[in-house]
């Protein structure tokens, strides 16, 4: 019922701020306010997500904005490595989807409109607090800027499961750099995999850990042939995430790199970390564990985020304590489990020119032509 001049000018006379966004599996909207402002801050909040406008003039912002990102993706050789590295791994689901300038341009204010309705509604949101208040006050502050948003049945769209059954596959994409792109791995695991505590570790010891894992003291320190070398294990909330390592090396040294990750992949796999690896990693999980919790804000997001996926309420009071539990045997089991060496789709972004081998090495290689995703 204002216009976004007049929200910008409420919100700055009291020092409040309402942040909207929205991801792959959910949206989000938050509220900040000082506590003498709590009832002005919650009817803009309330009235932002019941009658947003989409104004035409900040929809063609946006879009233009969206479409300028996307001509200038190419320009990026490690946004190029990212985004069809994930394209690769999640094939044709939606996870794996990409925006052109085409799917852009055709999105109209209606549309916006349109999604608002479908899936903005009561009974489709979880609402945290935190902050000074009492209970029933806020309850009731809340029940009242709220009291007109009516439920209504949401039909979501049918999404299928993330296939886990990808085949090995050796990937390269023409750019003329001065380093290769690297970017090796595999389809991983979920949050409520019980693993899942004993794969933080192990890849903290492997490539997460920074100047103390493996690949930046072999890659990096030992032989200079990368700046930057890491591995990251990200685990799915909604479905499984993936495992995936990368590096930048100059072109010369790109198979070398390669075989060298492949290499130390392996030995996590062959035999168990050493007393001081696990020490480390423990002590960097457990002590940086607390920065999650800075502020009442990120402990209510963090809670909200557990329920919205399902996780156990106690997973945060637990998380330590099975951090603490794991054991060199188990990082070596999930090693073995999760970790697959041969079975890994790699993707080089460079001039196989100047390559030192050619990448057949690794098998037959599929040349992934750069699309201007114009359409």
């Amino acid at each position: 019922t204002m216009t976004w001049e007049e929200i910008d000018e409420k919100l700055e006379f009291i020092a409040g701020s309402v942040e909207i966004g929205i991801g792959a599996d959910s949206g989000s909207a938050h509220l900040s306010v000082l506590k003498k402002d709590l009832d002005e801050g919650l009817r803009i909040f309330a009235d932002i997500l019941m009658h947003p406008v989409f104004a035409q003039g900040k929809v063609d912002l946006a879009k233009k904005q969206m479409i300028e990102a996307i001509r200038r993706e190419n320009d990026s050789p490690s946004h190029v490595a990212g985004r069809e590295f994930r394209r690769l791994l999640y094939q044709d689901h939606p996870y794996g989807r990409k925006a052109t300038i085409g799917s852009v341009s055709k999105i109209t204010r209606e549309d916006l409109i349109e999604f608002h309705k479908k899936y903005y509604h009561p009974n489709n949101v979880m609402l945290g607090i935190s902050g000074d208040f009492s209970k029933k006050e806020i309850i009731d502050k809340i029940k009242l800027v709220f009291k007109d948003w009516k439920k209504k049945k949401v039909d979501f769209p049918d999404v299928p499961p993330v296939k886990n059954d990808l085949n090995r596959s050796v990937n390269y994409i023409y750019k003329d750099v001065k380093q290769s792109v690297i970017r090796l791995g595999h389809m991983g695991i979920d949050f409520r995999n019980p693993d899942h505590y004993a794969v933080i570790l192990m890849n903290y010891t492997l490539g997460g850990g920074s100047f103390r894992s493996r690949m930046m003291k072999d890659i990096r320190n030992n032989r200079g042939l990368a700046y930057s070398v890491w591995s990251y294990f990200q685990l799915g909330m909604r479905d499984i995430g993936v495992f995936a390592s990368g590096a930048d090396t100059k072109l010369q040294s790109t198979i070398t790199v390669i075989k060298r990750i492949k290499d130390l992949i392996r030995e996590m796999r062959e035999q168990p970390v050493k007393d001081e690896e696990l020490k480390n990693a423990k002590e960097y999980i457990i002590n940086s564990f607390v920065f999650k919790f800075t502020s009442t804000a990120r402990v209510v997001n963090r809670f909200v985020t557990l329920e919205y996926y399902g996780l156990p309420t106690n997973y945060l009071e637990t998380y330590l304590d099975n951090i603490r539990k794991v054991t060199k045997e188990d990082i070596l089991r999930v090693a073995q489990k999760h970790l697959r060496p041969d079975q890994t789709v790699i993707l080089v972004v460079g001039n196989e020119e100047k390559f030192e081998a050619s990448l057949n090495e690794f098998g037959r290689v599929n040349e992934i032509k750069l699309k201007s995703y114009n359409n």
